[in-house]
């Protein structure tokens, strides 16, 4: 069940939920697991998906508008902070501020019509991961791009960070993927070291 519960300030009905999730528009959904919540974030047919090729593709789809939102919240910080692009070194130019990954394949280009596509990791970028509908909400509010809470016993909300270890739940989720990419991968992706 995904209802809209929130927006622009005004409560649109009773929160009965498992899950909160509240996105930077001013506004909130309730849903009862994390393919709700994913769903919440990818478009609502994301529900629908009978195969896994098609929910990762979706997940990729929302990754990447919250990742160009995210660099372009960056360039008008650096905008207003008036920085002039001439000024910028070009190892700095190169660094990425988020990238879109998956632990089998690696980083997954915002873009592929350029002649050569950047699979390199530049700097030590914030990941918006894409395996599975709970790394990528675990993604999203290690980034600070959504807040997610739960409902607790006493019937309240707490966001997950304050009931939970994110980063622990994060590795859990990871386990099977970074297990198959011992044996698998498909360059030529470069995946994180270390």
């Amino acid at each position: 069940m995904i209802n809209k519960v929130y927006q622009e300030g005004k409560i649109l009905k009773k929160n009965e939920g498992k899950y909160l999730i509240l996105l930077a528009e001013d506004v909130a959904y309730e849903a009862d697991s994390f393919m709700e919540l994913a769903a919440v974030l990818c478009g609502l047919e994301y529900q629908d998906c009978e195969m896994a090729e098609t929910a990762f593709l979706m997940r990729v789809a929302a990754a990447k508008m919250f990742g160009m939102a995210a660099m372009a919240a960056g360039d008008l910080e650096l905008m207003d902070d008036g920085v002039d692009e001439d000024e910028i070194d070009e190892d700095e130019d190169l660094m990425e501020t988020i990238i879109m990954y998956h632990e089998v394949i690696g980083k997954i280009p915002y873009s592929y019509t350029g002649p050569e596509v950047d699979y390199a990791i530049h700097g030590r970028p914030g990941l918006i991961r894409v395996e599975c509908d709970e790394t990528f909400i675990y993604s999203l509010i290690q980034n600070n791009m959504v807040a997610v809470m739960e409902r607790t016993e006493a019937g309240d909300y707490a966001r997950l960070e304050e009931l939970y270890d994110i980063d622990e739940l994060m590795e859990a989720g990871l386990a099977p993927f970074k297990e198959k990419a011992k044996t698998e991968s498909v360059p030529p992706h470069m995946r994180l070291t270390g």
